[in-house]
């Protein structure tokens, strides 16, 4: 549950740059593990554009690359991009925690359409 004042995981509305799917890990990180993340500028379609900011910036956040993904860790997909731009964070059972442009943030199961796209596992480090 979390704190006065704080949104919940689940059901937000996207906004892009303020309430997208970088929030969500890190309200996660947050809310669920009492680590603070970094944030970043994220203009919009920075990933059409030549950005790449998750790969850019994850070893500042703490974060390091890992073959298998366990709770709470961080999965990377290139979604209609050829550059990662879409986070979303890894639940017991092969479930998402996400939130993707245009739609509620949800868990939903870790299906062949994401596996797909999947450019990286990340777990954090500090």
């Amino acid at each position: 549950m979390p704190a006065a004042g704080e949104m919940p995981l689940e059901g937000r509305v996207f906004v892009h740059g303020s309430i997208d799917c970088y929030t969500l890990i890190r309200d996660y990180y947050r809310q669920e593990r009492g680590v603070v993340l970094l944030d970043f500028h994220r203009p919009d379609d920075w990933w059409h554009n030549g950005g790449d900011l998750y790969r850019e910036n994850f070893a500042r956040a703490g974060f390091v690359e890992t073959k298998t993904p366990s709770n709470g860790d961080v999965v990377l997909m290139a979604i209609g991009s050829p550059t990662p731009c879409h986070g979303s964070i890894w639940l017991d059972g092969d479930i998402l925690l996400h939130h993707l442009y245009g739609r509620l943030s949800c868990r939903e199961v870790y299906g062949a359409a994401f596996r797909e796209r999947t450019t990286h596992f990340l777990t954090y480090t500090g």
